[in-house]
């Protein structure tokens, strides 16, 4: 519902999530052609997306889930829909 395109989901940090003001930061894709690679966005731009208190209590209580196997996988640079060691 919120118009990302799931190779731009799957590119996305923690700190491109502004969980306090309930907005999440488009800043790069990952790329299909190449393996554990990302790349600027279709548009080369970035975009800003509101979201709504239901995704946000999903995605915190992801990250506490996430941050119960490593804390790692929580850190700024990590991947929120990254696999199990990144």
């Amino acid at each position: 519902m919120t118009g990302v395109r799931r190779s731009e989901a799957l590119a996305v940090q923690w700190a491109d999530l502004d969980l306090a003001n309930c907005r999440l930061s488009i800043r790069r894709t990952l790329d299909t052609t190449a393996r554990d690679t990302v790349k600027l966005t279709k548009t080369g731009g970035a975009r800003v997306i509101d979201l709504d208190s239901a995704t946000i209590a999903a995605l915190k209580a992801w990250r506490v889930h996430r941050g119960s196997v490593s804390l790692q996988l929580t850190g700024a640079r990590s991947f929120v829909f990254g696999n199990w060691t990144e």
